[in-house]
């Protein structure tokens, strides 16, 4: 595999991540937890991506020839790139299991309870 077909490869693979992702997720949570979810998917995708740009960077810097990276460099960062992947799919595939067994999907209030309020009581 060259590397432009890597390339299209990963793009694709990260396009479909980023794309996927924020929707799994939000359907996994209660509309009150909706904000955190994202921000939570918002900031581990920023840190992943600004650590990952960083190792990238390092392994080609280090395998300079000439002033440009070696060609096996590439296709390292490339085959690292595509162990991740399949590291991420299978999790997605398999998912990540509890030690209880499956837990149940949370879901929202029927919607002719969500105008409901709840009243608290004091008692002395």
């Amino acid at each position: 595999m060259g590397g432009s077909s890597g390339a299209v490869l990963v793009g694709i693979a990260i396009a479909f991540g980023f794309a996927t992702l924020p929707a799994i997720l939000l359907s996994a949570v209660t509309r009150t937890q909706t904000g955190v979810a994202n921000g939570i998917n918002s900031v581990s995708r920023s840190v992943g991506s600004a650590v990952a740009s960083a190792l990238l960077g390092t392994l080609l810097a280090a395998g300079k020839a000439a002033g440009v990276p070696a060609e096996n460099r590439f296709t390292l960062a490339f085959g690292l790139a595509g162990g991740a992947f399949a590291i991420v799919a299978g999790l997605a595939v398999f998912g990540l299991r509890s030690p209880g067994g499956p837990r149940p999907p949370l879901r929202d209030l029927p919607a002719e309870r969500v105008g409901e309020r709840r009243t608290a009581t004091c008692t002395r």
